[in-house]
Parts: structure tokens; C-alpha cells; sequence
């Protein structure tokens, strides 16, 4: 029984469907993921490129290698200069951006530093390119190339710039998917959720890895800086003194989100599928 409702799957199933209920709750209700109340997300998909291409029952030290990378993306947590300063004060705290010199290395300015502005339009125009590509591929569906350039130079996610409130490039970049997109393709393209969600997948994959290139080129121009320096191993495990940098960006709005489970609640009583459930409660919540 849950909630005094019988419940007519089999008992591991049901938890485990509770847990990834309770999970994806708490995923979706970080602090971090604050800006995203108030965006169309197809979380569907953002969860679909994390999985990778994985059978049920075969694990690689690979796939879970390049899951963990993703997963750093998404919340934001590769080894930036400013990311490093919270283990590693008293060796980065006055260090800046590693290519321009500048600017404080975020996890934004890895993509939006000048050096790479070139690279980043190119790897924009040849995502959606691969997209348009994809689509024209599959002889059931008939695109309008003009139409759909429009749409895409006309909405933020396709611009390359940091936002608290609008969905734009980098998000991309961490693995979300924009709804609108979505929407457009399914809409005016007429796709199936197979197809549509497969291209959605491989557009994410290429930005993926593509932007990787990116940041691999800087993280050679970091080790090479940290081999001048003599900072190796050893030191970087040393206990830091200062606590400074423990404190930076720790002032994020509190959030109380007063749903647990429900979404596992509203598929026993109406089949309702729980992703779509929570997002609908987040929309309550946001406005």
C-alpha cells in the first residue's frame, strides 16, 4: 500500500521508481537549477544525453567516465580556476583566466573568453547545420531551411552570453535542451518522439564534443603554467590556511519545495508520468 492505494507493480520496481522520483526532485530543485523555474526545459531529452548509450545491464569505465563530465556541466562544477580556488586557495587565489589573462575564470568565461570567440560562432552555426543535416536525412520529413534558420537566429539559446534569466548558448552547452526547439520540431516538422528525441541527443553530443576540444586546449595551457610554477600534486593537497575561498558565492535564494513524491503519487492515481508532473508543479511554484 502507498498512501492507502494498492499498488499493483512488483515491490522492487515500485521503489525503485520512488527513488528516482525522490532524486529527480531534488535535482530539479538545486539552487543551482534556479534559473530554469522560469524557462521551457525538455528535460526529457536533457536526461536522455546524460545516459548515455548504455544497455540496462553492461557498465563501462568509459561511459561512466564521460556520464561524470556531463554531469559536471550541467551543475557547473569543471575545474575552472574559480572552482579550483574552493580546494586550492592560497595556490589560485590570484590567478585569472589562463588564455586572456584578464578576466575571473567561471565556468561561463571558459566559453565566453575572447580568445575562443571565433571557435564558439563556428561550433554554433555547425550544431544547427548538423541538425538541419539529421533531419533532411530521414526521408519522411520535409524541412523548410529558411523557416527553421528564422527560428533559431531569432531566439536566445542559439547566442552566445551569459544570463540569469534567459535560456542562451551555455545552457546548451551544459546539456539542457531548449522546449522551444522541441515544440518547433514537433509542430512545424512534424517529427515523432523517436526521431525527434534521437537528433535532439546527437545535436547535444556534438556541442559535447566539440566545446571539449575547447577545454582540453585550456587545460594544457594550465598544466603548462602549474609546471613553471612547480605546483604538483602534493601541494595541491595540502590544507589550505585561508578559508576564503570556501565562502565565495554561498549567497543563493533558500527554496522549500513542498512536494515529495507527489509525481509518483499523481502515476498510481491518473498514469500521469511523473518528469511532467513535477515540471507542471515547478510552473505553479515559479509564478
Amino acid at each position: 500500500m502507498c498512501n492507502n492505494v494498492n499498488i499493483e507493480t512488483q515491490l522492487r520496481r515500485f521503489i525503485r521508481h520512488y527513488t528516482e522520483t525522490i532524486n529527480l526532485e531534488k535535482f530539479i530543485f538545486l539552487n543551482r537549477n534556479v534559473k530554469y523555474d522560469k524557462l521551457s526545459i525538455d528535460w526529457a531529452v536533457t536526461f536522455e544525453y546524460l545516459k548515455e548509450k548504455e544497455k540496462a545491464l553492461t557498465t563501462s569505465f568509459w561511459t561512466s567516465k564521460k556520464r561524470r563530465k556531463k554531469i559536471q556541466r550541467i551543475i557547473e562544477e569543471i575545474p575552472t580556476i574559480e572552482q579550483c580556488k574552493k580546494s586550492n586557495f592560497d595556490i589560485y587565489k590570484n590567478w585569472k583566466c589562463v588564455r586572456c589573462g584578464r578576466k575571473r575564470e567561471t565556468f561561463h568565461h571558459v566559453w565566453l573568453c575572447n580568445s575562443e570567440n571565433k571557435k564558439m560562432k563556428k561550433i554554433i552555426k555547425d550544431a544547427f547545420d548538423l541538425m538541419v543535416n539529421e533531419i533532411k536525412s530521414i526521408d519522411k520529413y520535409t524541412l523548410d531551411e529558411g523557416n527553421f534558420y528564422d527560428y533559431v537566429w531569432n531566439e536566445t539559446f542559439s547566442k552566445l552570453f551569459y544570463s540569469k534569466t534567459q535560456f542562451t548558448f551555455i545552457d546548451i552547452i551544459k546539456g539542457i535542451f531548449p522546449l522551444g526547439l522541441t515544440e518547433y520540431l514537433t509542430l512545424k516538422v512534424k517529427m515523432n518522439l523517436k526521431d525527434r528525441n534521437t537528433i535532439s541527443v546527437l545535436f547535444l553530443d556534438f556541442i559535447y564534443d566539440e566545446t571539449k576540444l575547447i577545454w582540453y586546449e585550456r587545460c594544457n595551457r594550465q598544466i603548462e603554467k602549474e609546471k613553471k610554477l612547480r605546483i604538483n600534486r602534493k601541494r595541491k593537497f595540502m590544507r589550505n590556511k585561508s578559508i576564503n575561498g570556501r565562502l565565495e558565492d554561498r549567497r543563493l535564494p533558500i527554496r522549500n519545495p513542498k512536494i515529495k513524491a507527489e509525481g509518483l503519487l499523481r502515476g498510481i492515481y491518473f498514469n500521469q508520468k511523473t518528469l511532467d508532473f513535477i515540471i507542471h508543479v515547478i510552473l505553479i511554484i515559479s509564478y
